[in-house]
């Protein structure tokens, strides 16, 4: 048997070779072993230095810690607090930790999440609050929104109430909220302006035009709950329910629904060759000759309350509305007056018309908008987005921690709407 054998110079070349090669490991280990603890560092620095905040229950105080939704209920503690934890599908979160923001206003989103109704009128007089934390524990992302906003920890301690009612509509909400949602293939499901983009689903569904189309008809925010609901034509949950809040005589409009039907109505008027315009005093004999078709308001020369025309190029003035706007809370409150149209323009959308474009002659977007009016206009101010309660029924004025209750008597009813139709 033959044996080959080694010059002793490749052997050493060899052994010269493994020697670098194990000091060039060892070289980039110590390396990579320094970049991870600088980067571990670094991040620890970055993490001391952001503030993070939570939308959650109202009423919490500075020093509490909040514990998570499976903490809390080891513990035997009241779960309802909790019910976002599940996000808006079942267990989409971990019910094992604590979740916050570094932004602000994302976290004020979620506080605008949690609303306690009024168990007789069904208005939201309530919201959650803003609280500032300290994260107790080792800080992660949450896996349910990639961009850096949202973080979970095992605890969380309050170190400053933000504020203690968050006051936020639906699309406020959306706007706050929308902007770090995605779909399931990890698309947006808003444009930067809050344009609704439809899902791979729709697209596959509708085909590309059509999903487009759909897309486009509905305003900047519309929450995807509010999409969803229309698509399969159920309630929204949005709008109080008669059958759930007993002093609700009639239930209000979708919004969406509202918002097509205000689109065929102003088309149609257009057509016809009706204008609106938010100057009376050209026409301020004849509103007030058509006022008292809805009352007694009486419109005068300085009177600075707002005021909606319409006007038909052969029957002239032919509708009217008068509101008065006002800050409550910081939030512009539009309160109607009295909306009039003439007997041979009614039942043609002119009143329904009006009361959409009042919100655009107020300084500030409507956050709370009421009136009262006959039991029998009822209908009239459903179809417009509005809900009406019972002749009698005290309303109440939704702002601050003690809200106002307003009382018009017993025989007109008032309706209210929160925030954009």
């Amino acid at each position: 048997m033959r044996l080959s054998v080694v010059p002793a110079i490749v052997v050493a070349m060899s052994a010269r070779s493994s020697r670098r090669t194990s000091r060039t490991k060892k070289r980039t280990q110590e390396t990579e072993i320094r970049y991870a603890k600088s980067s571990y560092l670094s991040e620890k620095r970055a993490i001391s230095r952001t503030r993070y905040w939570h939308g959650g229950k109202t009423g919490l105080k500075v020093g509490t810690v909040l514990v998570s939704r499976a903490e809390a209920e080891r513990s035997g503690a009241d779960m309802t607090q909790y019910d976002l934890q599940n996000g808006y599908d079942a267990n989409v979160t971990d019910p094992e930790r604590v979740y916050f923001s570094s932004k602000r206003e994302f976290a004020r989103g979620y506080a605008g999440l949690i609303q306690t109704r009024d168990l007789d009128t069904g208005a939201v007089f309530r919201q959650g609050a803003l609280y500032e934390v300290e994260p107790m524990g080792r800080i992660a992302n949450d896996p349910d929104f990639d961009k850096g906003v949202s973080w979970c920890a095992s605890r969380a301690r309050i170190i400053a109430v933000e504020e203690t009612n968050v006051n936020l509509d639906a699309y406020e909400i959306s706007e706050r909220l929308g902007p770090y949602m995605s779909w399931t293939d990890g698309s947006p499901i808003y444009k930067s302006g809050g344009r609704y983009l439809p899902s791979p689903e729709q697209i596959a569904f509708l085909g590309d035009v059509r999903a487009q189309a759909l897309a486009m008809s509905f305003f900047p925010w519309t929450p995807v709950e509010f999409i969803n609901a229309a698509a399969v034509g159920e309630p929204s949950g949005d709008r109080p329910n008669p059958r759930h809040f007993p002093d609700v005589a009639v239930g209000a409009v979708e919004a969406i629904q509202v918002m097509k039907e205000h689109r065929k109505r102003a088309l149609a008027l257009t057509r016809l060759g009706v204008t609106f315009s938010h100057d009376p005093r050209p026409h301020l004999v004849e509103i007030n000759a058509l006022l008292p078709l809805a009352g007694r308001t009486v419109l005068k020369d300085d009177d600075e309350r707002g005021t909606i025309i319409a006007i038909h190029p052969r029957d002239g003035l032919i509708g009217t509305m008068v509101l008065t706007g006002v800050e409550v809370g910081g939030k512009c409150v539009m309160f109607i007056d009295a909306i009039a149209v003439t007997p041979e323009w009614r039942n043609r959308g002119i009143g329904s018309v009006m009361l959409l474009l009042a919100q655009q002659i107020l300084p500030a977007r409507v956050s709370f908008a009421a009136g009262h009016c006959e039991p029998k206009l009822a209908g009239f101010f459903s179809q417009a987005g509005y809900t009406v309660l019972r002749a009698g029924v005290k309303m109440i004025l939704p702002f601050g921690d003690g809200p106002e209750i307003i009382d018009v008597g017993t025989e007109h009813s008032w309706f209210y709407r929160q925030g954009p139709v």
